[in-house]
């Protein structure tokens, strides 16, 4: 799994996704927590609470450890892994808005000079969207 860098948002989503679904730890990204365990609750309830606590702790250590130690104080702290992931997500949707417009930016600042073939001019304005 590749480490989330600040550039590889996309990437890293992918991976922990599926990652934590291989673990079947997918679903604390999707369900609300389970009711409070009280003096009525069936074994089953208890059974899924403590199970769905545990998934969360481990969930959010494997974002936690698959995040460069220069990004792990930017990402508020907080007991939930959707949460957590939301907090990520949200960082790096304005980054990547913000890389878009400077894509676009150089993009239509690119001119055919005529010198050298379309086919270079073409490549080198692949190379700006790959880089």
């Amino acid at each position: 799994m590749e480490l989330l860098n600040g550039l590889n948002f996309k990437k890293w989503k992918q991976d922990i996704e599926l990652n934590l679904g291989i673990l079947d730890f997918d679903h604390v990204l999707k369900e609300d927590p389970p009711t409070k365990l009280n003096a009525n609750t069936t074994r089953d309830a208890k059974n899924k609470y403590e199970r769905w606590h545990k998934h969360i702790k481990m969930a959010l250590i494997c974002m936690k450890i698959s995040k460069t130690n220069a990004l792990q104080g930017g990402i508020p702290e907080t007991i939930y892994a959707r949460d957590y992931y939301n907090s990520i997500a949200e960082k790096y949707k304005s980054f990547a808005q913000s890389k878009v417009s400077n894509l676009m930016n150089s993009l239509t600042k690119m001119k055919f000079d005529g010198l050298g073939s379309m086919r270079e001019y073409i490549m080198k304005g692949i190379e700006i969207i790959e880089n």
